[in-house]
């Protein structure tokens, strides 16, 4: 069987489908705009853990139904959901840490710019 690359997207597309309930009204049940959860299902981006919790409870399945390939409603797998839990909580770490990168890289630049401006005022004078 073929594994499907936004195995996350597809579980969550499945449940909306058979719970009948459209993007803008999971959007809204979470306080989230509905292109989130477009992203979500398309796999342009994965939820945070806490957001993840929230769609475990609002669908009422664990977890890793979105995680897990092999998963059955008798599944009672901690050791790889709390895996599961770790690796979404390091990727919303290393986003974090990208945008601190990002931004610490643009206040670098506002310095050499403003060096650059202080060394031609200097050069003026």
């Amino acid at each position: 069987m073929k594994k499907e690359k936004n195995f996350f997207g597809g579980q969550l597309r499945k449940i909306m489908f058979e719970k009948h309930i459209t993007q803008k009204e999971l959007a809204d049940k979470m306080g989230i705009v509905q292109q989130m959860v477009s992203f979500w299902v398309t796999g342009r981006n994965v939820p945070t853990l806490a957001s993840l919790k929230k769609l475990s409870s609002f669908f009422d399945v664990p977890v890793n139904y979105f995680m897990e390939e092999n998963y059955s409603k008798n599944s009672s797998d901690k050791k790889n959901e709390k895996y599961l839990s770790e690796n979404i909580l390091l990727k919303e770490k290393v986003k974090r840490l990208e945008t601190e990168i990002s931004l610490l890289k643009k206040e670098m630049e506002l310095m050499k710019l403003k060096k650059n401006i202080a060394s031609a005022l200097d050069k003026n004078h």
